[in-house]
Parts: C-alpha cells; structure tokens; sequence
C-alpha cells in the first residue's frame, strides 16, 4: 500500500510540474486496474492529463484493452470522442462494476451521475439499466426524474451518434410502456413522439456510425441496443408501432421525424448535461 502511494505520489508530481515523459514512464508500466484506480482518486487531474503531450499514451492504451473473453475485439478510434475520454471513461466504468455501486436493488433508485460517467456510454446505459429494471416500483414523480434525466443527454447521445440516439429511444420507450400501464394518454403520446424521433435520428446517423456501433455494442451489433434484440433500425420502429397501437398516429411520427432531421442538420452542438433544466414532455 505504501509503495502505491509513494508511486501516485510521484505521478501526481510529474502532472502538476509538467515533466510530461516522467509521468508517462510510470503510467506506462501500470495495468487497467491501477490506472482507473489513480483516475478515480485524482479527478482533479484529468484536464492535465487530457493534454496533447498524452495523446500517444491514451491511443496505446485504448488499442491495447481487450476484452475478457474475447481477445480479438478491438475498440476503435471514435470520432468526436478523445482517446483519452474514451479509456478514461471505460476504465472508470469498469471500477464502477468492480465496486457495484451501479447496483440499485431497492427499487427506482438516483444515484448520483459523476461527470465522469458521462466520458463512458458503458457507464450511462448501464445507469439507465438500473433504473429501468425496477420501473415497476415507479411513481409518478421517478417518472418525472427520468424523463428530465433523458432530456439532459441529448449533447451526449449526439457524441455516440447512433448508440446515443438507439440508448434514448429506448429510453424514451419505456417510459412510454409506463405511462400507458398508468394510462396517462398525453404523457404516454409524448413518449412514443420522443422515442420515434430519435429512433429515426439513429437511422440518419448509423451508416456514419461504424466506430460507435462497434465500440458500444463490443462488435456484435445494434442487435444489442434495446432488450427486444431487434436487428435492425426497421424492425425497432415496427416494435414502437406495434407498441404504441394508437398512441402513435402517422401525423406523429412526421412530425417527429422532421423535428429528427431538424436536429440532424441544425444543432452542431447541444447543451452539456444540465439537471436545472425540465424536459418538453407533456407533464
């Protein structure tokens, strides 16, 4: 333990004092574990090592993680995602397994989102997956917090392209299969609006998505994406049509589709993940 601390002791030196090759000498020889153990305890350190003189050192680390089980997947270079936001995030994720503090047994529970975990969409979609495996035990008020929650990662899902928009499409769908058990027509008919609108912004998106798609689903495919293992994009929207029976008129799904491409061509660049703001969701 004492050589531990003496060792992150010594990189927290190098980062603040910008010996840049220092620092990378020692974080070279550390495994997965004791890297996301050091990022874990230096958040503070982030942005240094964030830096342009580390952008070798991160792409080696991503090229160089494998997954158990599968040695011959390879995560990929991700555009508009760092290098080092990607195996940060990753890494961070994986402690988070490790400890279990995604878990949330006792039925809808809020745990607190780090700004870290917005590096990993691991870290997010397996949040959601917390929550959305207790719906049951939901009140109205959780529903509430869960659509504000998912009107905040609209700048997130952006970033995954396709992966981000199929995680709050299937978001946005099970909220919707709540409300129509509660039989809250208007927020039932918003879900379905949302959840079609962001299912068609994935099919914009998953032809340019190759890198996300493979790095989010560990190369099997958006057959991963919802818990339906639905192949394809078409065959999503057929569920949500299926669904949603008449929640869901063909109006609807025009207009959502051209609110879809409105925010395809239009938005370069969404709002950060802002719990102050409330979603446009018919409650």
């Amino acid at each position: 333990m004492k050589e531990k601390s003496t060792t992150q002791g010594k990189v927290v030196s190098f980062l603040t004092n910008n010996h840049f090759d220092k620092a990378i000498k020692i974080l070279e020889q550390w495994n997965d574990g004791q890297l996301a153990d050091f990022l874990f305890s230096h958040t503070q350190l982030h942005p240094k090592l964030k830096e342009p003189q580390y952008n070798q050192f991160w792409e080696r680390r991503r090229t160089n993680l494998r997954l158990p089980g599968n040695p011959e997947f390879r995560f990929m270079a991700q555009p508009g995602i760092h290098d080092s936001d990607f195996v940060m995030g990753y890494l961070l994720y994986l402690l988070q397994l490790k400890s279990k503090t995604t878990q949330s047994p006792d039925g809808v529970s809020f745990i607190g989102v780090n700004a870290t975990d917005y590096l990993s969409f691991h870290s997010i979609r397996t949040y959601l997956h917390q929550i959305f495996i207790n719906l049951r035990n939901a009140s109205e008020a959780d529903l509430i917090k869960i659509a504000e929650f998912l009107f905040n990662l609209e700048s997130f899902a952006k970033k995954h392209q396709c992966p981000g928009y199929l995680l709050m499409a299937n978001g946005y769908m099970q909220l919707a299969l709540c409300y129509q058990n509660l039989r809250m027509e208007e927020q039932c008919r918003a879900g379905y609006i949302l959840c079609w609108k962001f299912l068609h912004l994935a099919s914009l998106t998953e032809s340019d998505s190759e890198e996300s798609i493979n790095n989010a689903y560990f190369g099997k495919g958006i057959v991963l994406s919802t818990p339906f293992k639905l192949a394809s994009i078409d065959e999503m929207k057929k569920y949500c049509i299926q669904a949603a029976d008449s929640y869901l008129s063909h109006e609807d799904r025009i207009g959502a589709e051209k609110a879809g491409l409105s925010m395809y061509h239009h938005t370069p660049v969404l709002r950060e993940p802002d719990e102050g703001i409330r979603p446009s969701f018919g409650i």
